[in-house]
């Protein structure tokens, strides 16, 4: 990503930092899946010093003017002895004040609060896309009952059904273990009002994604699912 700046503006007058953050991060993430937020705020804190320079060499051309336009003749004893000495200390008292006192009182704070931004969206992404999956007992409730509509052998629960199961959901192999305990065996605790709530909830969205499919005889048989796992009231 490329920043142009005006010799005539200060190196600060960076572009709004989120959206060059973002736009850089996701460039990279696509052409190396292994890109890290940190390799994109190295990548930003280098127009940062790079307007720096630019900028200092504007006012060092500007200083320089004068000399051209009365048209002194320079030697190379004048500028290896004096001006690039004092060119020299005058880079590094700026590098150590005005450009380093900005760099890290201002700059870096704004580029570290974009990538703890960045990230935590990242983050809620993640975790609303988790809220709106189905759960693992929701995933068991239409498998088994796909099971029932294609013919297919019914669920067990042993190491050749789990284990195909936890590789197709992507989930793990004791969830669906857990899961299948209350399909298979009806067992699960009767006593928990949260856990009768939760298995409400789990057997009404599997029948709202049967009805979305218009899936009638699939309804039926979630139905006898129902009240074999025992119907709450």
């Amino acid at each position: 990503m490329k920043i142009n700046p005006s010799f005539l503006d200060l190196p600060f007058s960076e572009p709004d930092l989120a959206p060059a953050f973002q736009q850089l991060h996701e460039g990279y993430k696509e052409q190396l899946s292994f890109w890290t937020l940190a390799a994109s705020r190295r990548k930003l804190i280098r127009p940062f010093w790079t307007r720096a320079i630019y900028h200092y060499c504007a006012l060092l051309a500007l200083a320089l003017l004068p000399v051209s336009v009365l048209g002194q003749r320079i030697g190379f004893d004048t500028i290896f002895g004096e001006i690039i000495p004092a060119a020299g200390l005058v880079l590094l008292s700026l590098c150590l004040t005005l450009y380093g006192r900005y760099y890290y009182n201002n700059f870096l704070p704004r580029l570290d609060n974009c990538v703890a931004a960045y990230h935590n969206d990242h983050l809620q992404g993640i975790q609303q896309c988790k809220k709106e999956q189905f759960s693992v007992l929701t995933l068991m409730m239409i498998e088994y009952a796909e099971r029932k509509m294609a013919g297919l052998p019914d669920l067990l629960i042993n190491k050749e059904t789990v284990q195909p199961l936890s590789k197709k959901y992507g989930v793990s192999v004791k969830s669906i273990e857990n899961s299948l305990q209350i399909i298979i065996l009806a067992q699960w605790n009767r006593k928990s009002l949260r856990k009768r709530t939760e298995i409400q909830d789990d057997f009404e969205t599997a029948e709202a994604y049967f009805m979305d499919l218009k899936f009638g005889k699939a309804l039926c048989e979630l139905n006898l699912l129902y009240k074999k796992v025992g119907r709450i009231p």
